[in-house]
């Protein structure tokens, strides 16, 4: 056995994930690096739903339900008590690295984390939070104390402070390769437009129903749930707007099934500062499942479709129905394919350098 072996056997890493681990893909890349490098680690997770309550050698849950629907001060009241307690782990066993996940838990930690554990930790950025405004002075600071910093959008640069940033983008380990096709994409028929995940933002969500409202040649589909999926249905209901089907919550295995039946992916966000710079995990299903997108202007996933050629940048000048049959007049199966191939090798190289530099800070410690 090698002295690197028996060095990294007796190191031990601590994962804060404040969510789900089933709703996190991308904490597959720490975990596959660690057992690459044969470092023990902990996850410690929060189970938000209460009904993911399970705690193995590695796992160690949180268990306090905090729906989505939850107001601000009782989210805040959950933060609190998770990173209660996540400190108290970190002071029962000794880690030689932790990874935090998302902005609120690591300010709400940044005294605990910056004393102890200087140098020797991860921030993993994830996405804006409602709340960022608030604490972003404070951001600096932890940051600039950290052992390296990641991010997983580029977009996230618009409004963090200047730092070096490493990019892992939110898609599980088998998805960084797109399905093959037995024959050309084609368009007959009804279209179908897929809205896929977490059902939020009312307004831009009401935007796309109400352009293709009862238009016999498209139908929107909502799989998941959300804040804003039972008010959109009830919208529906009560406009008596027939070619919109809401199937509620799926399994994960159901996935590739319900991605592989629709003709374009909506990713119409509204125009803020945490929507435009994300990269929702529906941008990276639509590359593998080969769909297009119809995306906003001026967001971080337009710019990929420019790059790429690989769906519809929203033009709100334009009706929609005319944006979409324009695109599908002009479309370019062959084309469209390359463009998502090239863009997921530029994912996967994205993610290959962060873990080299995660692999790096491992054998340095």
């Amino acid at each position: 056995m090698s002295i690197l072996i028996v060095k990294n056997e007796l190191m031990k890493v601590a994962l804060i994930l404040p969510a789900e681990p089933e709703m996190a893909p991308y904490i597959h890349y720490y975990i596959n690096v660690l057992k690459k490098e044969c470092v023990n680690y902990n996850l410690i997770a929060w189970n938000r739903s209460g009904k993911n309550s399970r705690i193995t050698s590695n796992m160690i849950m949180y268990d306090s339900v905090s729906p989505d629907t939850a107001s601000y001060i009782e989210k805040m009241r959950g933060y609190i008590g998770f990173t209660r307690f996540v400190k108290k782990q970190l002071k029962s066993v000794e880690y030689d690295l932790v990874v935090i996940h998302t902005i609120l838990p690591a300010v709400l930690m940044k005294r605990f984390l910056i004393r102890n554990y200087e140098k020797r930790y991860v921030l993993d950025i994830r996405d804006r939070g409602s709340l960022f405004g608030l604490w972003k002075h404070q951001f600096s600071k932890l940051l600039s104390s950290s052992v390296f910093n990641v991010i997983s959008s580029p977009g996230f640069k618009q409004w963090l402070p200047k730092s070096n940033f490493y990019l892992s983008h939110n898609i599980g380990l088998n998805g960084l390769k797109g399905v093959c096709l037995d024959k050309e994409i084609q368009f007959g028929g009804k279209i179908t437009i897929l809205s896929i995940g977490q059902i939020r933002f009312y307004e831009a969500n009401k935007y796309v129903i109400d352009s293709l409202a009862n238009n016999s040649r498209f139908g929107l589909h909502y799989a998941g749930f959300g804040p804003d999926s039972e008010r959109l249905q009830l919208y529906c209901s009560q406009n008596h707007i027939s070619n919109v089907i809401f199937s509620g919550r799926y399994m994960k295995k159901d996935e590739p099934e319900i991605l592989g039946s629709c003709d374009f992916i909506n990713i119409v966000f509204p125009k803020t500062s945490g929507t435009l710079s994300a990269m929702p995990n529906r941008f990276y299903g639509a590359a593998i499942f080969r769909k297009p997108v119809i995306v906003t202007s001026g967001s971080v996933q337009a710019e990929y479709v420019k790059k790429y050629g690989t769906g519809i940048i929203l033009d709100e000048n334009v009706e929609l129905q005319k944006q979409i049959e324009n695109y599908i007049a002009s479309f370019d199966s062959e084309r469209f394919v390359m463009g998502c191939d090239a863009f997921l090798s530029e994912v996967a190289k994205d993610n290959e350098c962060f873990e080299n530099q995660l692999i790096g800070v491992i054998r340095k410690l």
